[in-house]
């Protein structure tokens, strides 16, 4: 299981965080999702890491945990805005 990290266009890299997640959702668009990876992989993965270490888990399992947030994203494509309660920044994390 490997998710790195790769060249995406500037229309792409452009995007808000929440135009880019409905792209993602409403196409086969692999660009869009790389994308997403880049954006927020290293956010997700310092936070499984920070809970494993406070419930004394062993922190192998925050990355496959990190790994599994993002193919989730990927295969169920379930997005929706309206449910945001804060979505003011747009280029901020959610």
């Amino acid at each position: 299981m490997s998710i790195r990290k790769s060249q995406v266009s500037l229309e792409v890299k452009g995007l808000d965080n929440i135009s880019l997640l409905e792209r993602i959702c409403n196409e086969n668009c692999n660009e869009s999702y790389n994308e997403f990876v880049n954006r927020f992989y290293d956010d997700v993965f310092d936070e499984c890491q920070k809970k494993c270490k406070s419930r004394n888990i062993d922190l192998h399992i925050g990355r496959q945990i990190a790994h599994e947030v993002f193919e989730r994203v990927k295969k169920y494509k379930s997005f929706d805005k309206t449910k945001l309660k804060n979505a003011k920044d747009e280029r901020k994390p959610f």
